[in-house]
């Protein structure tokens, strides 16, 4: 599963965390697919507007294809925000499986809710996090830092250590790279330059800084302190820099401040100054230091902290005392910091900066190798690909199982096993660090389970060559060894026969195994290995099993040779003083006592058995459905309260919520795909995710033109899923073998498949026989085009879809120019006037036309050449050489758009765009009577040829279509009649 990032930061502005945010997501959207929901706002803020961030100097269009959404205020003082979609006209669209919070500590974005998998990216400076926040991030899927530092101090602070991965910022190497000195700013003296970027702040050591320059060089050496310093937020009521100078008694020609200074400038200060001068008692990443180090100035730094990630071994570090709490401070702080900082040692830090002076030649040299390493290991395409790695490692826990090439019947038992059922699990499960020995791996159905519980390591033993590299993807995100062999009761080789596969494969004894590859310990035993498993359960490797806690497996009881073996098994398990039981397939019932009895063993063919150091307590078990209808079911005995929420993902509603014991069972109606998410008891528990999956659609109704508008669509829905479509139609043959469809696999109305999920396309109606049916409609059906019902109920956009058909296209049938006309329909209100027809093909035929007329069934009119009853090559054959259609709303003008063949419908009865819309001239006209076909208040009547909601009976009954003269139809056909 492809990671889909919907990243939620504060994207736009420039300080540390926005430039770090735009840098990273730009990389790492050239590997993966990505959006943003944005926070801020810069300075060049429009609105209301699409684009309101134009006038950012460097925004590019990567920035605003990723930007589609913007978080506003719509009441700040109660804390309520609204989102507001931005950039339009740079898609992004698509079904994220991941959030990703960048933010700084305690933002508002870290306590939104989420759908789905959800990780934190932070940055911070302290030992600890605020608790309340800490708290909050507890509450991810994974914590993303820049640094080990920051990643172990939040192990430290208790976060499990599994979920903390180190993910660095990075530095722009295309503009901060060696050069020569230029003599511009303040490099025109002749003097050694220190410089200085940040605010004047406790954490940053400002103050302690300067003094120690101050008192290392004295006024007469040619050494100046460029500074940048300012910090408008301070809370000290000192303005400016100059007077925090002053205030401090700090103030000396040669500190040279700098306020605000461009993007421009601050590059040439971070070239062309001599040395780099920083000593904070904490960074969370420290962006100007690497920069600096990134175009080969030497460099001064607190040897501390998460700028060790970078820094370390390189430029010129100061040595630290140790750590001070960090609301010790004394000056300008955010004094709500909880946690330590560092405590430099200021005498070090004279030193550090005397020598860099003395000896900067050498100093100089050094940087501009170190200067390399940060460009090889800290570039943000570097970046992104860690991200990227870290991501896809993320995600593989929550994708969906490969099955790889097995039969449906192997597909159905997998599905009962591991995703429907919980056969291996109802006792006892595995635990995170445990040690699991999988035998009888198969393609990993086992493992891709297993794994979301963070075990140690799996041993994941499977002879058949096919199933590895399904193993592989299986088993993607955990510790495993693949151990390519058979367990037998000898070791040598075997004709394996399995599923659909066949293969020769290696054999090897259960305590060679064991031996060869050093196990041991195991924490977890799971076994199915098709009868071979009774060379296992042996006295020779009794004692060794008994160290096991929990074994779980199938016992095979299928072929009579395997009955003996099975009462020796059910011996040595008593024997050897086991704590087990054995339970049916079905799990449904404990057999342990009726499996001591001969008759039952005969009457089995398959049990499941557990063996297990603990006490026996079956958890309830709980069944989720996605068949038509979600559906959540739990089965035991334990009585429990289980409320459970049916939410869909895309609006993060709840569409249903209801609370069940067990034994009970709930469901949502809505029947059309929707991105469900099921949460139990306030945790969610399970997502609908189609990827890799088996989905049937059936279209529900055998007519022409329901079945060439609805069928383009499952194409889309396989896409945007990539999941495997069965479809079902009345007229299979009018699209298999078409390139389009290669990938859907076609079956018979009532034909019995496996599948995840099933959709049926049609128009359901109320149980009042109207068309208000949303429990199978997203939308009324009758009110929308008509294929909008296939991309409503399969959760698509809208777009007219046409992908062809097989139908065969013969010999011309006429040498004669001629057109076509299509007079019979499966309504009277969408038939037109026959006498109307009679007027119409004279004047064709005055034209010089021959015209043909296609009817289903006989229908003559005087010369014409009147066709019936063709089968579909023939009519498709027909229309396909004509010089024109005219048709009205039914199935042969869907025949005929099917072929791109230029439409002309005579229709009054629905809404323009009902039908197609490309190669289309519709007839109709305004004001006689309304299209009472889409009209909201109306259904049609299918036992009523003579329907008509407002006027049938009277001599306006079907005034919408009786209104439309020949002679209309005639001026508006005459420019498409060739002259």
């Amino acid at each position: 599963m492809k990671p889909k990032v919907y990243a939620h930061a504060s994207y736009v502005g420039t300080t540390g965390y926005n430039n770090h945010t735009r840098d990273f997501f730009r990389k790492l959207s050239k590997y993966i697919d990505l959006k943003v929901r944005n926070f801020t706002i810069g300075k060049s803020w429009n609105w209301p507007s699409d684009e309101p961030h134009n006038g950012e100097s460097y925004l590019n269009d990567i920035d605003k294809k990723l930007l589609v959404e913007q978080t506003l205020w719509t009441n700040q003082e109660k804390g309520e925000r609204a989102e507001f979609p931005i950039y339009s006209n740079y898609p992004n669209k698509f079904e994220h499986n991941v959030n990703l919070v960048l933010e700084e500590t305690d933002h508002h974005f870290f306590y939104d809710d989420y759908v789905g998998p959800k990780i934190a990216y932070n940055v911070w400076e302290s030992t600890l996090q605020p608790e309340h926040f800490f708290n909050k991030l507890k509450e991810y899927d994974q914590i993303w830092v820049p640094s080990q530092w920051q990643a172990d101090c939040t192990i430290a602070q208790g976060m499990p250590s599994e979920k903390v991965k180190v993910v660095p910022e990075g530095v722009d190497v295309e503009t901060f790279y060696p050069e020569d000195p230029k003599t511009v700013l303040d490099y025109v003296d002749g003097r050694f330059k220190f410089v200085v970027f940040g605010r004047w702040d406790y954490r940053k050591s400002t103050k302690e800084i300067i003094e120690t320059f101050l008192k290392e060089f004295k006024p007469n050496e040619p050494v100046d302190l460029i500074v940048s310093i300012d910090n408008p937020f301070s809370g000290d009521g000192l303005e400016t820099t100059e007077n925090r100078l002053k205030h401090f008694g700090l103030e000396d020609p040669r500190i040279k401040v700098k306020h605000f200074p461009s993007r421009e400038d601050y590059i040439t200060y971070i070239k062309n100054g001599h040395v780099f001068l920083s000593c904070a008692r904490s960074e969370g990443w420290n962006l100007p230091l690497i920069e600096a180090m990134a175009c080969g100035t030497p460099s001064i730094y607190s040897d501390c902290c998460a700028q060790l990630e970078f820094a370390k071994y390189r430029g010129l570090p100061v040595k630290v005392l140790g750590e001070k709490p960090a609301q010790d401070a004394n000056y300008n702080h955010f004094n709500s910091v909880v946690g330590n900082y560092y405590e430099p040692d200021f005498e070090d830090l004279a030193r550090v900066m005397r020598d860099a002076f003395e000896n900067y030649t050498d100093h100089k040299k050094r940087a501009i190798e170190e200067a390399k390493f940060i460009h090889r290991d800290f570039n943000w395409d570097r970046i992104a690909e860690i991200g990227r790695d870290t991501l896809e490692d993320f995600v593989s826990q929550f994708a969906p199982l490969e099955y790889g090439a097995i039969s449906d019947g192997f597909r159905h038992n997998i599905d009962f096993e591991f995703i429907n059922d919980d056969q291996y699990s109802p006792f006892f499960d595995v635990e995170k660090d445990d040690i699991v020995l999988d035998l009888g791996a198969s393609f990993g159905p086992f493992i891709w389970k297993a794994k979301k519980n963070k075990p140690k390591h799996i041993y994941a033993v499977e002879p058949l060559s096919v199933y590895h590299p399904i193993i592989e993807k299986n088993a993607k995100g955990s510790n495993y060894t693949l151990i390519k062999k058979a367990v037998s009761g000898t070791n040598g080789t075997l004709d394996l026969e399995w599923d659909i596969h066949k293969e020769t494969v290696p054999t090897i004894t259960f305590k060679d195994l064991i031996k060869e590859n050093n196990i041991s310990k195991i924490d977890f035993f799971k076994i199915d290995i098709e009868g071979a498993e009774y060379s296992v359960f042996t006295d020779e490797n009794a004692e060794f099993l008994k160290t096991i806690p929990k074994i779980v497996g199938e016992i095979h009881l299928h072929h009579p040779h395997e009955k003996p073996l099975f009462k020796e098994f059910y011996k040595f398990l008593q024997r050897h003083n086991f704590n087990f039981k054995f339970y049916s397939y079905d799990m449904v019932e404990d057999i342990t006592e009726t499996m001591s009895k001969d008759e039952s063993v005969e009457r089995f063919s398959t049990i499941i058995f557990y063996a297990y150091q603990g006490e026996f307590v079956k958890e309830n078990t709980i069944h989720i459905n996605y068949i038509g209808k979600p559906k959540v079911e739990i089965l035991g005995s334990k009585k429990q309260s289980y409320t459970i929420e049916f939410i869909n993902r895309d609006t993060n509603t709840i569409v249903h919520k209801q609370t069940i014991s067990n034994n009970m069972w709930t469901s949502c109606n809505k029947e059309y795909y929707i991105p469900w998410l099921i949460k139990i008891n306030g945790k969610e528990y399970s997502r609908l995710n189609l990827e890799g999956q088996r989905v049937l659609i059936s279209l529900d109704s055998k007519s022409i033109g329901d079945t060439i508008g609805w069928t383009p669509y499952v194409v889309e829905f396989a896409k945007k899923h990539n999941c495997k479509v069965i479809l079902s139609t009345f007229h299979n043959d009018w699209f298999q073998g078409l390139l389009e469809y290669k990938d859907i696999e076609f079956i018979e109305p009532g034909t019995v498949t496996q599948c995840v999920a099933h959709y049926n396309i049609g128009w359901f109606r109320d149980e009042n026989g109207g068309w208000q049916n949303f429990d199978k409609h997203p939308r009324q059906c009758n009110t929308i085009p008509m294929q909008a019902t296939a991309s409503d109920i399969l959760g698509l956009e809208y777009k007219e879809l046409n992908l062809g058909t097989t139908f065969k296209i013969g010999e011309r049938p006429i040498k004669e120019k001629y057109i076509v006309i299509g007079p019979n329909a499966t309504a009277g209100c969408k038939e037109w006037v026959y006498d109307y027809w009679v007027t119409l093909t004279k004047l064709l035929r005055q034209r010089g036309y021959v015209v043909i007329s296609l009817t289903k069934s006989e229908h003559y009119m005087d010369s014409v050449l009147n066709y019936y009853g063709q089968d579909m090559d023939t009519v498709a054959t027909i229309l396909h050489h004509a010089d024109l259609f005219i048709g009205l709303g039914s199935g042969l003008s869907w025949i005929n758009w099917s072929l791109n063949k230029h439409t002309v419908m005579i229709n009054g009865f629905a809404e323009p765009g009902h039908e197609f819309t490309k190669k289309t001239t519709r007839i109709f006209k305004e004001g006689v009577c309304f299209p009472c076909w889409t009209n909201r208040n109306f259904a049609f009547d299918a036992g009523d040829w003579d329907w008509c909601p407002i006027w049938k009976g009277t001599d306006k009954q079907h005034i919408c279509q009786k209104s439309i003269t020949p002679q209309i139809v005639y001026n508006r056909i005459k420019p498409l009649l060739k002259k």
